[in-house]
């Protein structure tokens, strides 16, 4: 979905699993589930969606999967 334009998009329920949004315009979008894995880049009106979310915003995914990726390598030879 690179290069999209996404603006005034009803999105509600999407789930774009390892779906990639760079330079999309999400601008005046409603969305209500957007779930993980996603990369996107330069989207603007993406926070300004996801905002009144119930889920956790797109920053923490990736500060817990991070996470995961560190304590995997501990101990490993």
């Amino acid at each position: 979905m690179n290069q999209s334009s996404l603006r005034e998009a009803n999105l509600s329920g999407m789930s774009p699993f390892q779906a990639s949004f760079v330079k999309a315009d999400f601008s005046g979008a409603k969305i209500t589930t957007f779930e993980p894995p996603f990369f996107a880049d330069r989207c603007p009106g993406l926070q300004a969606a996801l905002k009144g979310q119930e889920r956790r915003e797109p920053s923490s995914y990736l500060a817990e999967f991070s996470s995961l990726i560190r304590r995997g390598r501990e101990g490993s030879t």
